[in-house]
């Protein structure tokens, strides 16, 4: 979908071009209904901004416009429950996707996020983020593997999703960007 959010997604989920940030790899596979996603990417921005962005659950869509709302339900420990509700377009084809996600803070800024499939239109979801500096600026890795629970069109199909999945990950690196700017 054109706007499926990738977790923190992305929810989270790529329209506009990176700012001075640049895509060092990325890869999408899709097997057995699931939609592997890897990103690398490197930006202008500072790596604990960053990373504070990512878990500012409440204003997710200042990241990524696809985002239509995200919300903290609740905290246990380490474990924050965040609903991400995204929308998205390929073309004619709209949807409304909601992802409830519990999202661990790690040490060495990673997040991990499992998707509860329960209160979400995906079967599966595991979302990994790593943000960390490097010699040239802020890295960020992202991986995720997601099984969505809606139809997809036919005529769409899977090579559509993963161009549009990427694009989602630039936007989201994108709007990471930006907001690190005064």
């Amino acid at each position: 979908m054109r706007r499926i959010g990738l977790g923190l997604l992305l929810g989270l989920l790529l329209a506009a071009p990176l700012h001075a940030g640049e895509v060092l790899d990325s890869h999408v596979d899709y097997s057995d209904d699931h939609y592997l996603i890897d990103i690398d990417m490197r930006i202008d921005a500072d790596a604990n901004k960053v990373f504070a962005r990512l878990q500012d659950y409440n204003h997710l869509h200042r990241v990524n416009s696809a985002i239509k709302t995200s919300r903290l339900l609740a905290t246990h420990g380490a474990i924050h429950r965040v609903r991400i509700v995204t929308r998205g377009c390929i073309w004619f084809y709209c949807r409304r996707v909601v992802q409830v996600q519990d999202i661990e803070k790690l040490r060495d800024r990673y997040l991990v996020a499992t998707i509860d499939p329960k209160d979400s239109d995906f079967k599966y979801g595991r979302i990994v983020w790593h943000v960390f500096s490097d010699a040239r600026g802020t890295r960020i890795r992202f991986s995720a593997d997601l099984v969505p629970d809606f139809w997809i069109p036919p005529l769409i199909g899977p090579w559509v999703m993963k161009s549009k999945l990427l694009e989602e990950g630039r936007q989201t690196i994108t709007g990471l960007e930006r907001l690190d700017k005064p």
